[in-house]
């Protein structure tokens, strides 16, 4: 229930490869519809599809279709990031998407609180970056003392977040694109 101040954990590892639907340490996807891969937030994720650079290990699928999308990954705990000072993603962005319409190459990463209220953008940080090499695996790391968008607060300084996001392609659209990700992590 919204409104309850969730208890504290202080993690030495988070992340999720999404080789499978188990390779990851806390940051386990949530906000999908089960057996389908549909998600209520506008897009379809798959964990543990074939690499579209030809790779041995297999990656997650990110699709989206909605006007405000993301994956999100909702905590048991508010995390306390002692332990952490970075957020790292690898993205592959496919240059068969339509890119010349509202679809961006943008990529954001969201932290923020989502145990005490139900609107979690209205108080997130953000680490956003735009990937113009396309058809190859790039590598996005943001430190976390320093923000690129949202309240842009450094989570070190704050004892309640409990939620994660990955948004690719901007926001306010309805424009589709297929892209890959894999080694969502915090070091």
């Amino acid at each position: 229930p919204f409104g309850e101040d969730l208890p504290d954990l202080t993690p030495t590892e988070m992340y999720n490869t999404f080789e499978t639907d188990m390779s990851y340490v806390l940051l386990d996807t949530a906000a999908v519809y089960p057996g389908t891969g549909l998600a209520a937030n506008g897009m379809t994720f798959t964990m543990g599809v074939a690499d579209p650079d030809g790779g041995g290990t297999n990656v997650g699928e990110y699709i989206r279709w909605g006007e405000y999308q993301e994956l999100q990954f909702m905590q048991e705990n508010d995390i306390q990031f002692d332990n952490f000072t970075t957020v790292s993603l690898d993205v592959y962005m496919p240059s068969s998407n339509d890119y010349t319409g509202s679809l961006t190459k943008g990529v954001a990463i969201i932290i923020g609180e989502a145990s005490q209220t139900e609107q979690w953008w209205t108080g997130h940080t953000q680490y956003d970056a735009t990937v113009d090499d396309m058809d190859q695996w790039v590598t996005l790391t943001f430190n976390l003392d320093s923000p690129t968008g949202g309240l842009m607060y450094n989570p070190l300084d704050r004892t309640d977040l409990d939620f994660f996001a990955i948004s690719i392609g901007g926001g306010g659209h309805f424009d589709g694109g297929t892209f890959y990700v894999r080694n969502f992590i915090f070091e």
